[in-house]
């Protein structure tokens, strides 16, 4: 029977993979007595590592034999204090040794065991001339969360007895210390569907704190980054895994899971976080088109708080502020980056940012050189310049350079009740006011699949309009159609008693999807207050696209 086995406790089992580097094995069934033996040594250089580290109260508290009474001091443990630990560690490995197939089960990895830890203590504090406290058993001090019967706030819930925890559990958990990173103010550990991923990623934060403390610096990495560590360490760990092309991709199964905890005072938590594998593919590929640097970039200028943070939305699958310009101070990311994540992340189609790029340099052709040099980051949140590009969008419809089909690709439809879409096209048309001649991501992400919902508009605004359309050309023209109707709209002319005109017409031709409720639904909010704009909008928009189509038409038959 191999000495350690994984437990699934994302604590022990961070504890063996430090073990297992420091060991240098890549397996766990490899890790004998000895190996750890070696590993652990005089146990002198274990103790004063976790006597440096912040990180070392944060997984045990204040209140174990390392760091409170025995001699210590300000920070400073006497050699009373480890002489304590080091011997309670090594007692609890000399105890790994022991398979039973009887005893209690362990509540951390389910074997049998008759462990029991506060003969251990009482043993080690003997030879050390000192008396165990009374009442003295296993608690937070020794396991993360496992309670402390000693205080209210901390009891276990049944509030009766101590956790049955077996030594195999207990040894690998004071390595816990030199593999935690913070990450928005507690500390983490991590697990994933890929052991080996885990794997990697905990033994470059060992490394990397190993060195710290050796440099005198006792801080826990993350510190004040937020979610910005971690977001650079999975880059660093893709990056190192292209280089060395180890890997083409990475597996479709595998995610990141994240537990961040709180072992110290009255507020003992545990939260778990997952990072999907779309977040993990979007980094993955964000390195291999070479835009790590972009990515940097942005990390720079991020927010301290990690709910807006970049890892944050790329978790959550939303939109990410920091991606658009915003003044002179931050100018966003460019192209490539800000596309790859709206495919990848936001599900846009690659359409609608072609469509958005498209009526972004339209936009900025009607502008002076002056209007240009003055645009501003939140330019549509000013209602004219939203009516500039409306009225845009519906003399390129009547060109046929837009249709009804990718105005609904760009804009999705919120609600029906009343017509309403969201703001989500006015964002990627914007951040392209900046970009609008940069058009090498098309080639560049040609082999991305075509994401994005596929946007089908209101089909009671096709018919509407097709109706009236063709009903208006077969008795007046095309002519007097684009004098009486299309330039009425650019007029402003044509509201809310055009509208119902049509819908009373086409309801007294027996039309029976034009009646007063379908008025009601299709036009009135919840108070039966009428609506309009978006929906005379897009009616604009058809008519202006069916009358393009005809025009066409006629003179490709004349």
């Amino acid at each position: 029977m191999p000495l350690f086995n994984w437990t699934g406790n994302p604590f022990v089992d961070t504890g063996l993979m430090v073990i297992l580097h420091l060991a240098n094995k890549s397996d766990i069934s490899e890790l004998t007595y000895e190996n750890v033996t070696t590993v652990l040594g005089d146990g002198r250089e274990l103790a004063s590592m976790n006597a440096k580290l912040k990180s070392f109260t944060m997984v045990f508290g204040r209140n174990g034999p390392l760091t409170n009474g025995y001699g210590y001091k300000s920070g400073t443990p006497s050699e009373k204090n480890y002489q304590i630990y080091i011997n309670l560690v090594k007692g609890l490995l000399s105890a790994s040794q022991i398979k039973e197939q009887d005893g209690y089960i362990c509540e951390i990895c389910g074997i049998n065991t008759n462990f029991n830890f506060a003969n251990l203590y009482e043993q080690v504090l003997s030879n050390a001339g000192e008396k165990i406290k009374e009442g003295k058993v296993l608690g937070r001090e020794w396991f993360p969360l496992s309670g402390s019967l000693g205080s209210d706030a901390q009891a276990l819930p049944s509030a009766s007895r101590a956790m049955n925890i077996c030594p195999s559990c207990l040894f690998p958990i004071h390595y816990l210390p030199v593999a935690l990173i913070l990450l928005g103010g507690p500390p983490a550990v991590f697990q994933s569907t890929s052991q080996s991923f885990t794997m990697d990623l905990i033994t470059a934060i060992v490394d990397d704190t190993i060195a710290r403390v050796k440099a005198g610096d006792g801080v826990t990495i993350g510190k004040q980054e937020g979610t910005r560590v971690l977001t650079r360490r999975l880059l660093d760990y893709f990056e190192k895994l292209q280089k060395e092309k180890k890997r083409n991709n990475l597996p479709d199964y595998t995610n990141l899971l994240v537990w961040k905890f709180s072992n110290s005072g009255i507020g003992a938590d545990c939260e778990l976080e997952e990072i999907p594998n779309n977040a993990l593919m979007f980094l993955w590929e964000a390195v291999n088109y070479g835009l790590r640097i972009e990515i940097d970039k942005l990390l720079a200028n991020e927010p301290g708080n990690q709910r807006f943070q970049l890892l944050t939305a790329i978790r959550e699958g939303k939109d990410y502020k920091g991606l658009y310009p915003y003044k002179k101070k931050n100018p966003g990311a460019n192209t490539e980056l800000f596309v790859l994540y709206q495919l990848k992340i936001c599900n846009v189609a690659k359409k609608a940012l072609i469509i958005a790029q498209k009526i972004a340099s339209e936009f900025l052709n009607s502008l002076d050189n002056k209007a240009k040099k003055n645009i501003k980051s939140e330019i549509f949140k000013d209602n004219t310049n939203r009516s500039k590009v409306r009225r845009l969008m519906a003399d390129m419809a009547e060109t046929g350079e837009f249709c009804f089909d990718d105005y609904a690709q760009l804009f999705s439809e919120m609600c029906r009740h009343p017509i309403s879409v969201g703001w989500k096209g006015w964002d990627l048309i914007r951040f392209f006011l900046y970009h609008p001649d940069d058009k090498e991501w098309e080639q560049k992400f040609n082999k991305i699949e075509e994401g994005g919902n596929q946007v089908k508009p209101h089909p009671l605004i096709k018919k509407a309009s097709e109706l009236y359309f063709n009903a208006y050309v077969e008795k007046r023209g095309l002519k007097r159609f684009h004098r009486d109707i299309l330039a009425e709209f650019k007029r402003g002319v044509l509201k809310r008693k055009w509208l119902e005109g049509i819908f009373s017409r086409l309801a007294e031709k027996g039309y029976t999807e034009f009646t007063i409720e379908d008025w009601n639904e299709f036009c009135c909010d919840d108070e039966g207050k009428p609506v309009l704009s978006e929906l005379l909008f897009q009616m604009r928009l058809n008519l202006a696209n069916l009358y393009g189509n005809k025009i066409k038409e006629v003179k490709q038959n004349g």
